[in-house]
Order: C-alpha cells, then sequence, then structure tokens
C-alpha cells in the first residue's frame, strides 16, 4: 500500500492550540515512513519552534487562508506534493470572505 499511499495530511480543528508539549507528543506519534502534513487552523501555530520541529521531524506544514490565521508563507520547512515521483513545492489558498 505504500507504493500508493501519497501524503497523509492531519487536520486539526480551531480550538486545538499550541503548547510545546502536543507538539513533541504529535512529532512522536506520526510515522516517518510516510510523507506527513499537518494543518493547523488556529494562529498559535504560525511559531518558529513550530517551525524548526517540523522541519526537523521532515513534517509538513500547510497553512491556510482563513481571516483568524495569519497571512504568512511559511518558508524553510518542507512544502511538497509527490507527482509522478517527483517533489513539487505547492501553495494551497483560499478566498478570504468579508463577513
Amino acid at each position: 500500500m505504500r507504493e500508493k499511499l501519497g501524503q497523509i495530511l492531519f487536520q486539526f480543528p480551531p480550538k486545538f492550540t499550541y503548547p510545546e508539549t502536543r507538539l513533541q507528543q504529535l512529532i512522536q506519534s506520526i510515522d516517518t515512513n510516510f510523507i506527513n502534513v499537518v494543518e493547523f487552523r488556529h494562529s498559535s501555530w504560525w511559531n518558529e519552534e513550530v517551525y524548526t520541529q517540523l522541519a526537523k521531524n521532515k513534517i509538513v506544514f500547510c497553512g491556510t487562508s482563513h481571516p483568524s490565521l495569519p497571512d504568512d508563507i511559511v518558508v524553510g520547512v518542507p512544502l511538497f506534493i509527490t507527482v509522478f515521483m517527483e517533489c513539487l513545492p505547492y501553495i494551497i489558498l483560499t478566498i478570504k470572505t468579508m463577513c
């Protein structure tokens, strides 16, 4: 099955906030035999410690576009998808709506 599996995306709810212990628990729980992508929906995850630890553990940070989240483009962490056996950079953008 591994040869047919691309990335594994872990999406977390907006109330899932950052404490360092939660980040370490997450890193320890992820199987590094796969390409792992984490998508956080709380602004507390947009910080250098998260970027550094994810990069160190080859975990992809997936930012989303939302009015309650930072507009920062995160650089220096793995950002890729596998397409035809190649790794290509990508950014997922969504349209912000005025509420």
